[in-house]
């Protein structure tokens, strides 16, 4: 009984590694906001992986919008 007690109660699905770790891959600004919010990692951790990742987010987002979508039109 009292192992139970020392086990932390499951959180939801969205509070786990794997989901932050795949939102961000897939969409950089819904991983950042995930991890701040549910992931225990140092500050530094955290504050590195946002930059990256928006930096990322921003150079793919203009590099779509500059070469991919005028050749398709």
């Amino acid at each position: 009984m009292a192992e139970d007690k020392a086990r932390p109660a499951p959180g939801q699905w969205y509070e786990s590694l794997w989901v932050t770790i795949l939102a961000g891959y897939v969409f950089a600004p819904v991983g950042i906001a995930l991890m701040w919010r549910y992931q225990r990692w140092p500050l530094w951790v955290k504050s590195g992986l946002t930059v990256f990742g928006l930096t990322m987010w921003v150079v793919g987002t203009y590099v779509s919008s500059a070469y991919v979508m005028p050749r398709l039109v």
